[in-house]
């Protein structure tokens, strides 16, 4: 039997108007897999929980069998990923 590269159980994360989940996962290990979906949708949400850049109120997320948590995730051992808000989401922007 083949590991899972990424496990998610019921993960959940809020926000003031939006609410992602409760969202379950399996990716398997040596498969390519993609998050499509328009913006606000949750693509980037789901990618901090999975780096342990954000915390979900419930759920689980399994990297290769460790469990990740928020600070906690051993992707963190190979460097750090960026994210560049989009100027539609900062403060005071109007087109």
């Amino acid at each position: 039997m083949t590991m899972n590269a990424i496990e998610i159980r019921g993960i959940v994360k809020s926000y003031e108007k939006f609410k992602l989940g409760p969202i379950d996962l399996d990716v398997p290990e040596g498969s390519i897999c993609g998050l499509i979906g328009p913006n606000g949708s949750g693509k980037t949400t789901l990618l901090e929980l999975i780096f342990g850049l954000g915390i979900a109120e419930a759920g689980s997320i399994r990297v290769r069998g460790t469990g990740i948590s928020y600070r906690h995730s051993p992707l963190g051992e190979r460097g750090w990923v960026g994210d560049q808000p989009q100027p539609e989401d900062r403060p005071g922007y109007s087109r």
